[in-house]
């Protein structure tokens, strides 16, 4: 199980979560806006990455990501 961390522009926590032994994870965001990644798991590097969800009448966005960890 790998701890994932959304943080918005300013830095502040918006969600967070743990992946199943699988490495399968679901969070709802509010689309139109810009979030960074963080995945961190005992044992491997931690992934940061920063995206954009796009506009979406229901106002929340569905992605599927698939990130690959670095042991260390």
């Amino acid at each position: 199980e790998a701890d994932i961390i959304i943080t918005d522009t300013t830095g502040t926590k918006v969600a967070g979560t743990s992946s199943s032994a699988e490495g399968d994870y679901f969070i709802t965001l509010k689309g139109d806006k810009k979030y960074q990644i963080e995945v961190k798991k005992s044992g491997y590097e931690t992934f940061t990455e920063t995206i954009t969800l796009s506009t979406s009448p229901k106002g929340t966005y569905s992605m599927d990501k698939d990130i690959l960890l670095k042991k260390k």
